[in-house]
């Protein structure tokens, strides 16, 4: 493991040292003036490592510590599911050009068409279901009662909807809700599974 610096340093020094103690020989690092660049080192008896598995909890504060400071922290790996739990943006590289960048929102959005927002009512369904019809950008609603996916765990009505919009849309619909008399114990976005987002937006060039 190297870490080198070629820019200015404007991380602090014993902040720079931890990393370096914390990662031990396990992942390699760059840094470079405001970012931070981690890659997995894998070890002789495997091909490619989990740079998940390598940044145990100590080494993850200090990430936390760094992104709270305005820095960028780049991570490369193969491992996509890793990548959806420590990242808050990606990017997707296919036989070295770049397919698709930004927020894991935005990639979710951008491959399923639309937002799938699930919600749990205490109210009568049917009128959730009314006032969702008046909304604009409400593609297609599933009610748990003629839907089997939907299951219930008995604590309300489970409802899904397709919805076309942006993060305030997506809030504007929830406060319509509330406003129209509505009682939800849950209103969440489904993402899609980043591997399945990867798939969909390459052309299967890379394995």
């Amino acid at each position: 493991m190297r870490i080198t610096s070629k820019g200015q340093a404007t991380i602090p020094k014993v902040i720079r040292q931890k990393l370096g103690i914390e990662l031990g020989g396990r992942v390699a690092y760059l840094i470079e003036g405001d970012f931070v660049y981690l890659e997995r080192i894998p070890s002789p008896a495997e091909e490619m490592g989990s740079l998940r598995d390598a940044l145990e909890k100590p080494a993850r504060e200090l990430l936390r510590e760094l992104r709270a400071m305005g820095k960028t922290i780049l991570l490369s790996s193969h491992i996509l599911t890793e990548l959806a739990e420590l990242c808050d943006s990606i990017a997707i590289l296919e036989r070295g050009k770049l397919v698709v960048s930004g927020p894991l929102e935005e990639i979710h959005q951008q491959v399923a068409g639309h937002r799938l927002i699930r919600l749990v009512v205490l109210t009568d369904p049917s009128q959730a279901e009314n006032v969702l019809k008046t909304h604009p950008g409400i593609k297609q609603i599933y009610l748990q009662e003629k839907d089997t996916r939907l299951a219930s765990n008995g604590a309300g009505h489970h409802i899904e909807i397709e919805f076309e919009g942006d993060s305030a849309a997506t809030a504007d619909l929830l406060e319509g809700l509330v406003q129209s008399g509505i009682r939800l114990t849950s209103f969440s976005e489904v993402t899609t599974d980043l591997e399945e987002a990867f798939l969909r937006l390459t052309k299967g060039e890379v394995t």
